[in-house]
């Protein structure tokens, strides 16, 4: 399972090259805009880790790409 606060990190992370504060990561439970119209796709087999993964990501301004496992991902992809 992914905790919010290192999902948000990562992905934060990728954006600007650095990682969050460590205090910002223990406190932080609002979830942020942080992209516009950018897709990401989600692989995950746990319908409730998908729900909430997707979820998250939506909020923060991604476009979700759904898989189930890895063979469904490689024939979503062009």
């Amino acid at each position: 399972p992914v905790k919010l606060y290192e999902l948000y990190s990562f992905l934060c992370s990728l954006s600007s090259g650095s990682e969050m504060p460590s205090e910002e990561k223990q406190g932080s439970t609002v979830i942020e805009k942080f992209a516009d119209a950018t897709t990401i796709m989600v692989v995950e087999d746990d319908p409730i880790n998908m729900m909430l993964i997707s979820e998250v990501l939506r909020k923060m301004g991604f476009k979700v790409i759904k898989a189930s496992n890895g063979k469904q991902a490689l024939e979503i992809l062009p």
